[in-house]
C-alpha cells in the first residue's frame, strides 16, 4: 500500500525513483475472431508441432478460442501479467502468425503455415502491456522453448511527456530486448506503432518523416529488432 511504499522510500537511500508501472498500448482495428471460454490449453498435438513457432508477446488469447487454440505451442506468463484475455488483440496478432494475411470474416481459416507460443505481458486491462515485464518474458519463453527463435512484439509506448525517471526505466527495457537479440541470435519483429488508424500525415506520404507525431517511439527503436508497419 502507500504507507509501505513510504517508508521504503525513506529508510532506504539506496532507491532512486518509485513511480507507477509503465503501461504501453496494443491497438487492434480488426473485428474480433470467433472464441470460446474454457479450460486452460498449454500444448499443442503433435502435427502442429512441425510447423514452425513464433513467439506471440502480447495480450492473452481466449484459451478455447475456436480457430486458433489447436495451434498454440504453449503459454508462457511472468506472475505479475494478466492470465485471461480481455481484449482481441491477441487473438488477431496470433491469427496473422498462425494464417497469414487472410481474410477470417465469415469463412473458416486457411490451412496453417505456423503456430504460436503465446507470452502474455498484459495488465489485465483492455490493451494494456506491462513494459517492465517484458524483456524477463522474452527470457523465460525462450527457456521455455529454445527452439523458437522469431518474437513478435506488436505494441508501442509513447515518450512525449514521460517523466525522466519512467523514460530511462523504458529505455533500458528497449536496450534488454536489445541485448535479447545479440545474445540468443534471436529474430525480434516490432510494430512501427506510428500510423494511427484512418488519420493522413501532415505533410503527406512519403514527407511526414519530418512530422515528431510519426516518429518511431519507444520499443520500435529498438537496435537489433526488425521495425515494420506504419513506417512507411
Amino acid at each position: 500500500n502507500a504507507q509501505a511504499v513510504r517508508k521504503l522510500a525513506e529508510e532506504f537511500t539506496s532507491i532512486q525513483a518509485i513511480y507507477a508501472p509503465i503501461i504501453a498500448l496494443a491497438e487492434s482495428p480488426s473485428s474480433p475472431i470467433e472464441s470460446a471460454g474454457g479450460s486452460v490449453l498449454t500444448t499443442a498435438a503433435a502435427s502442429v508441432r512441425r510447423l514452425p513457432c513464433i513467439a506471440m508477446v502480447d495480450t492473452a488469447v481466449p484459451d478455447e478460442h475456436v480457430w486458433l487454440r489447436s495451434h498454440r505451442r504453449a503459454i508462457v506468463r511472468p506472475p505479475e501479467c494478466s492470465n485471461t484475455e480481455n481484449d482481441h488483440h491477441g487473438s488477431m496478432v496470433a491469427s496473422r502468425i498462425v494464417f497469414g494475411d487472410a481474410d477470417l470474416g465469415n469463412s473458416p481459416p486457411p490451412p496453417a503455415t505456423c503456430s504460436f507460443l503465446e507470452v502474455r505481458v498484459g495488465t489485465g486491462r483492455p490493451h494494456e502491456i506491462r513494459c517492465e515485464s517484458v524483456s524477463r518474458a522474452l527470457l523465460s519463453a525462450i527457456t521455455a522453448a529454445p527452439e523458437v527463435r522469431v518474437f513478435n512484439l506488436s505494441f508501442d509506448k509513447r515518450l512525449d511527456g514521460l517523466p525522466s525517471k519512467q523514460r530511462a526505466a523504458l529505455m533500458q527495457q528497449i536496450e534488454e530486448i536489445d541485448n535479447f537479440a545479440f545474445d540468443q541470435d534471436v529474430i525480434v519483429v516490432v510494430a512501427a506503432g506510428n500510423a494511427p488508424l484512418n488519420i493522413v500525415p501532415t505533410p503527406g506520404y512519403p514527407h511526414h518523416h519530418d512530422n515528431p507525431d510519426w516518429a518511431l517511439q519507444s520499443f520500435p527503436r529498438a537496435f537489433n529488432a526488425l521495425t515494420c508497419g506504419g513506417i512507411n
